[in-house]
């Protein structure tokens, strides 16, 4: 489903890809890449990690979780920047 901006929205739009631009900001594909490799391979070691420690310890697990929470805070982060179409310079990236 394509958004519809209204003519403001696109005039703002343009003045902060400008904006942007002037300050040396740009999305790269392999920085993008790279973000989510580096967010999420850890993201499901920690899930692997924490089924495997349930019958070990559940307080090693309950450390496990608190690892596993800061890097869901950090997945939600990249992905509502890929929602807005900021992380990569194409939408179908």
């Amino acid at each position: 489903m394509k958004q519809v901006l209204t003519p403001l929205e696109s005039a703002e739009l343009e003045l902060l890809k400008n904006m942007m631009e002037e300050a040396g900001i740009r999305c790269v594909l392999r920085r993008g890449l790279w973000q989510l490799i580096d967010t999420l391979v850890p993201y499901a070691a920690l899930w692997y990690l924490m089924y495997l420690s349930l019958g070990v310890s559940y307080w090693l697990t309950g450390a496990l979780v608190l690892l596993a929470a800061g890097f869901s805070v950090r997945v939600f982060i990249i992905f509502h920047d890929c929602g807005h179409g900021s992380f990569f310079r194409s939408r179908i990236s």
